[in-house]
């Protein structure tokens, strides 16, 4: 039940994103996200980022974190807040924190 619930957030997380930069096509610069890196983050750190799975901050493997890298993660913060209930704020932080720090070699964040 809960990975139904989250295949079916990404679901409307892409069409929210979709109809978002499809009114500025020809103004990049407009485009609210990324929807690729977006999707493949979600895709990939569904079990680190969904509340399904629990409160626990849990380190995220390499396939997240390459898709973190990835993803304009700022962006995704902005609609955290209609996703409620689904994806956590705090360990979206968490894991974008945890995944970049990895990339510098300082480790900033605590489970």
């Amino acid at each position: 039940m809960a990975i139904l619930k989250v295949h079916c957030f990404l679901i409307v997380l892409i069409l929210m994103v979709g109809f978002a930069t499809s009114r500025n096509l020809d103004d990049h610069k407009k485009c609210p996200c990324q929807r690729q890196g977006l999707v493949d983050m979600l895709r990939k750190c569904e079990k680190y980022l969904s509340t399904e799975f629990g409160k626990a901050l849990v380190q995220p493997d390499g396939d997240c974190c390459a898709a973190v890298r990835l993803a304009d993660v700022k962006c995704l913060l902005k609609y955290v807040g209609y996703m409620e209930g689904i994806v956590s704020r705090e360990k979206v932080v968490y894991v974008n924190e945890y995944c970049n720090s990895i990339n510098t070699g300082h480790h900033k964040v605590h489970a």
